[in-house]
């Protein structure tokens, strides 16, 4: 699933809890969801879903700050690649989406 899809599928609208009305209660949840990825990494046990978690709940802190995540990912991986942070794949092209 693309990232701006990701985005779409939990906006806001459809995915206000009580506990998370702010960006500071949904940043908590995040480093909550952090918590339970490490102790998962620990246990070696449902890694992939807390780790889902993790990116399910980004997403959704993104959209409260109305950031758009997919765009930023896209920047941010071009600046690694041309700061050398990152090697480039053969056959991969990297460009950033202008929608």
């Amino acid at each position: 699933m693309r990232i701006s899809k990701l985005q779409k599928v939990y906006s806001l609208d459809k995915l206000i809890k009580p506990k998370c009305k702010t960006v500071e209660n949904e940043l908590g949840h995040l480093m909550e969801e952090v918590g339970e990825l490490a102790k998962a990494l620990n246990e070696n046990s449902n890694i992939g879903e807390e780790l889902a978690d993790v990116v399910i709940v980004t997403a959704v802190l993104a959209n409260r700050l109305r950031i758009d995540l997919e765009r930023q990912v896209q920047i941010k991986t071009i600046t690694n690649i041309s700061t050398r942070k990152l090697k480039r794949t053969e056959g991969v092209r990297y460009t950033i989406n202008q929608t």
